[in-house]
């Protein structure tokens, strides 16, 4: 249900960049608003994260935002290692 939530307000997020021409907001919510129904499929064990990993690198590729999602997941990956470490037992 959380999944479906979030997932929902990044639809709604998306159509608000669109009708105000806000292209940073729509690109965003664009790229990420699968994310969530994605996870979901990763708990029921029907995806791994680099099946989302590489969805959401070719999304970007697509909307000339992988430098946007590279220096972000760089980012985590600095300040957050530990996550990075769990990322890497579920691939």
């Amino acid at each position: 249900m959380l999944y479906r939530l979030l997932f929902d307000a990044l639809v709604e997020i998306r159509l608000l960049g669109y009708e105000s021409n806000d292209k940073v907001v729509w690109v965003l919510a664009h790229l990420l608003h699968n994310l969530p129904l994605q996870l979901d499929r990763l708990d029921r064990g029907e995806i791994s994260i680099g099946d989302i990993m590489h969805e959401l690198e070719e999304r970007a590729q697509r909307h000339g935002i992988e430098r946007w999602l590279h220096v972000r997941l760089e980012e985590i990956a600095r300040h957050y290692p530990d996550l990075m470490a769990q990322d890497d037992t579920t691939t």
